[in-house]
């Protein structure tokens, strides 16, 4: 890919940096040091994780300006480090961003230490204490209320499973023992700046403390529950706990049995983490 056009001065280094969804590049002019992104995702793809993000929150994972707003919004209320977008450019017709180079490496949430889980939780509550009383995409093309969430959920499941598992009779039976919880579960109480695919994958390190929250294409606004159980995955009891206790610190933390089943189910049909067999998500160890 030639980048080029998006520079003043001329390229001296490439570095393919991979990506999920994204394409990511970090590249060294004579005057910057920056990353370059682009959307993976095509107007025609067609994925769980696409369809669900699309149709739960109005995301548009093809759309890289998107960015822009995105990080701008979350680094007003984020107590750890947003890229910056710098400048953004069209090449043979798709988007891309120039942002800031961020400082970190990428960790495993089960080998931090406790002090480092700790002040995640309260990084994360930090985010979670800007409430919202609707549902959506950070950019407002997409709200409603949080009283519509989860037959707003019921339904896109009800979609992925018939565009995407029809076949598969596992996945069948599970919708038939979880699918009453569904249309029972309370509103959630509020919403707030959320990241549907939130992992270690996403975050940065200095091995002290997370130092950036850097593939922010699928933040959205919808129950911090979701982060939470997420997360779960991304611990051990261990570092669970510490940020437990850092969350907490900040906010109430907040009872995740209600909601545990139908959102491990809406997570392992999106393929969060690949292709996951259904039950390995619903059968984690329970965390928090």
């Amino acid at each position: 890919m030639n980048l080029q056009s998006l520079f003043n001065e001329q390229i001296q280094t490439v570095t393919k940096l991979g990506g999920h969804a994204s394409d990511v590049w970090h590249v060294r002019t004579s005057q910057e040091d920056v990353v370059v992104r682009s959307s993976g995702v095509s107007e025609d793809s067609d994925a769980p994780f696409i369809f669900g993000c699309n149709k739960l929150f109005g995301v548009e994972l093809n759309k890289t300006f998107d960015l822009e707003i995105i990080n701008k919004e979350l680094s007003l209320v984020s107590p750890i480090p947003i890229p910056k977008c710098i400048r953004k450019g069209v090449i043979d017709g798709r988007e891309f961003v120039v942002v800031t180079m961020m400082v970190g490496e990428k960790v495993d949430l089960k080998n931090v230490p406790s002090s480092f889980a700790y002040q995640f939780g309260r990084d994360l509550a930090e985010i979670h204490s800007n409430k919202f009383t609707k549902c959506g995409n950070i950019k407002g093309t997409l709200r409603y209320s949080l009283d519509e969430f989860h037959l707003r959920l019921f339904g896109i499941i009800e979609k992925i499973i018939s565009r995407f598992y029809s076949d598969n009779k596992v996945i069948a039976d599970f919708w038939e023992t979880y699918k009453d919880e569904v249309t029972s579960l309370p509103s959630p109480d509020f919403a707030a700046f959320i990241m549907v695919d939130m992992d270690s994958r996403q975050i940065l390190s200095d091995g002290t403390r997370v130092t950036s929250i850097v593939d922010t294409e699928a933040y959205v606004i919808g129950p911090k529950e979701f982060d939470l159980i997420t997360l779960e995955y991304n611990f051990n009891q261990e570092t669970a706990t510490s940020f437990k206790l850092g969350y907490q610190s900040v906010i109430p933390f907040p009872n995740l049995s209600l909601i545990r089943n139908t959102y491990r189910f809406f997570y392992g049909l999106m393929q969060v983490k690949g292709p996951i067999e259904i039950n390995d998500w619903m059968t984690r160890p329970i965390l928090f």
